[in-house]
């Protein structure tokens, strides 16, 4: 799913969820510009995914299989209420540059690539939520400061079995 060119706007508008499914990439080769409400995104084969919102999202489902995933909102916070996993060799960059915040209620996986997190406040976890950190690479806060929320694993093996360190809050 290409973006067709920064004529000005979003690529894709609505106030409720947008669903993409795509086989060669999302925004590939420029941001796909969305002002939406929820997403749940799945790539199955090469080329990045890049999203670029222009306020709140709530990511409820992301699975990239291989290559880079980019995510920022421009002016509003970034939810990820859904298991988020990219799974090939590229990071996991996800920025609310707003100055916005990331809340993340579920598992982020990188898989073998770094995981990079840039927001005025990093939230991780919820009361009774399983919102673990895995990586087999390294977990990067950019600005803000990181709270962990209740019993939040950061497994820097990417095994998911405990075998990082787990942080009770």
């Amino acid at each position: 799913l290409l973006d067709g060119g920064n004529t000005g706007g979003e690529d894709v508008q609505t106030a409720g969820r947008l669903a993409i499914t795509a086989a060669n990439g999302i925004g590939a080769t420029d941001w796909l510009e969305t002002a939406v409400a929820s997403a749940v995104i799945t790539n199955s084969t090469g080329n990045p995914v890049r999203i670029l919102e222009t306020d709140d999202i709530d990511f409820t489902g992301f699975t990239q299989t291989t290559a880079l995933s980019e995510i920022e909102s421009t002016s509003g916070d970034i939810t990820i209420s859904g298991t988020f996993t990219s799974s090939g060799l590229g990071s996991v960059d996800i920025t609310a540059s707003g100055p916005g915040n990331i809340t993340a209620t579920a598992q982020i996986n990188s898989g073998t690539g770094p995981m990079h997190l840039t927001g005025t406040k990093i939230s991780i976890g919820a009361p009774g939520a399983a919102a673990d950190l895995l990586t087999e690479d390294g977990i990067i806060t950019l600005t803000g400061d990181m709270e962990l929320i209740e019993d939040v694993l950061i497994d820097t093996t990417g095994s998911g079995a405990g075998s990082g360190a787990a942080f009770s809050i």
